[in-house]
């Protein structure tokens, strides 16, 4: 690196003087003139400009050094940020996935008791084969109901089911999920009095 420019005291040449350490008893020679100086900064004019422009070379390598360091403190700062930013959107990602998942779970293995036949299979059977098969799917509120409406019993039985219902639906099908707690009721034929 050079300094900036030196003059010779004899010709006003430019003097060359490529090293920036301080060097007491530096012998300098003008290319110019060939007069020759003593380059030390405490007796001489030459060392004294010398110093002085070292000190200048100095105060600006600090300052570059200054700047590169906050330059570097804002990129670390800033790569902090960015994976702040990563970490977070991913933990979001895994979150929202996970959520969706459970969702999914739920909304596939849905809570409550599952039907195991649709309501016009019961149709026919026996009413108690048909509340032990309710309670056995996990029913807790089965109740049976007469319904008198047989006069010679040709087409059904006393005791077949005539209908079930839960919580007054007869309409549902297999694979339908019902609260255990739902209230079922089987309609049963028996003879009119």
């Amino acid at each position: 690196m050079k300094l900036t420019k030196i003059v010779c005291e004899n010709c006003g040449g430019n003097l060359n003087i490529k090293v920036l350490s301080h060097i007491n008893d530096q012998e300098v020679t003008c290319s110019y003139c060939g007069a020759t100086f003593i380059a030390n900064a405490k007796h001489s004019i030459i060392g004294a400009q010398r110093e002085v422009e070292l000190e200048r070379v100095k105060e600006l390598q600090k300052k570059e050094a200054s700047k590169a360091e906050w330059e570097f403190r804002a990129k670390q700062e800033e790569r902090k940020l960015n994976t702040k930013i990563i970490l977070g959107l991913t933990i979001f990602i895994v979150v929202g996935i996970l959520i969706l998942s459970i969702g999914a779970y739920f909304e596939s293995h849905p809570s409550g008791v599952k039907i195991t036949a649709n309501q016009s299979d019961f149709k026919g059977e026996q009413y108690q084969l048909v509340k032990d098969k309710l309670t056995d799917m996990g029913f807790e509120n089965v109740e049976t109901e007469k319904v008198a409406d047989l006069t010679l019993g040709i087409l059904s039985s006393e005791g077949d089911t005539k209908e079930v219902t839960i919580n007054g639906d007869n309409d549902f099908k297999k694979d339908d999920y019902f609260d255990e707690k739902s209230i079922v009721k089987i309609y049963f034929h028996v003879f009119k009095d």
